[in-house]
C-alpha cells in the first residue's frame, strides 16, 4: 500500500523498502497511520460537538455506557497495532532463519567500515577496508558523501547473516532501504540476517555518533544478480 501523494510529492514516507523486513514496516507504518487519523477524527468530532452543543448541559455526571466505550475501544486499537507489531518483531529476527548463504563480518571504525565475508565453515573469502570518497575524486552522477571505495556485494534472493562489532566507539550500520540498524559495540557481536529481494545499489550510515567524522563513513550496498 504505497501513497504516491507522500511518497513522490511531500517525500514523507520511507524510502522504497527492498527487503520483505522493510515491506512490512512500511505497510505497517501506514496502517498505523489510517488508525491514528480514525482517533484523530473521533476526538476531534466530540470535542467541537461538546464545545458547540454540551456547554450548558450538566447531567453528564455518569454515563456507564460511554465509560465501557471508552475503555473498550481503546483497549481494541492498542490489540490492532500490538498484534502487527510483535508480528514484524519476530519476522525481522527469523528473516532468512538458518538458511544464509554466506555470512559478512562487519567491524566499524573511526570512521570507515572493515568487512570479513566467510563460509559457513568459517573459510575465509574476502577481507577489505571500505572508505568515503573524497568529494575531489567523484565521477560524474556520483554522490557527494555517499561513496565508497568498496562497497558490499549481496546476491539478489540470498540470505546474508552479519556480524556486527566495533574496533573503537559505538557505532551503528544502518542501510534505511534494507529496515536494518545494528548497533556496532566494542567486545559484542550483534548479529541479524538479511534477505534482499531485488537487485539495485544501497546506501547506509552509521547511525551512532561516533566522533568528529562521524558523518563521514557512509554505507554502500550493492545487490547482484549471480
Amino acid at each position: 500500500m504505497n501513497n504516491f501523494f507522500f511518497n513522490n510529492i511531500l517525500t514523507l514516507n520511507f524510502p522504497h523498502g527492498s527487503t520483505p523486513v522493510m515491506g512490512n514496516i512500511i505497510n505497517f507504518h501506514e496502517k498505523c497511520l489510517l488508525i491514528i487519523l480514525f482517533v484523530l477524527v473521533v476526538v476531534l468530532t466530540l470535542l467541537l460537538y461538546n464545545i458547540l452543543f454540551s456547554l450548558s448541559q450538566t447531567n453528564g455526571l455518569e454515563n456507564t455506557l460511554l465509560e465501557i466505550l471508552w475503555t473498550v475501544i481503546p483497549t481494541l486499537i492498542i490489540i490492532t497495532i500490538m498484534v502487527p507489531s510483535l508480528e514484524i518483531l519476530y519476522f525481522s529476527e527469523e528473516s532468512g532463519g538458518s538458511f544464509f548463504s554466506n555470512n559478512l563480518k562487519v567491524v566499524g571504525h573511526q570512521w570507515y567500515w572493515t568487512y570479513d565475508e566467510f563460509e559457513i565453515s568459517n573459510q575465509a573469502l574476502l577481507n577489505f577496508d571500505s572508505y568515503l570518497i573524497n568529494e575531489s575524486d567523484l565521477n560524474l552522477g556520483e554522490f557527494r558523501n555517499n561513496e565508497v571505495d568498496r562497497p558490499v556485494i549481496f546476491e539478489v534472493n540470498r540470505a546474508t547473516r552479519l556480524l556486527i562489532t566495533s574496533a573503537d566507539v559505538i557505532h551503528s550500520w544502518a542501510v534505511p532501504e534494507f529496515g536494518v540498524k545494528v548497533d556496532a559495540v566494542p567486545g559484542r557481536l550483534n548479529q541479524i540476517v538479511v534477505f534482499t529481494s531485488e537487485p539495485g545499489r544501497f546506501f547506509g550510515y552509521c547511525s551512532e555518533l561516533c566522533g568528529v567524522n562521524h558523518s563521514f563513513m557512509p554505507i554502500v550496498v550493492e545487490v547482484i544478480n549471480i
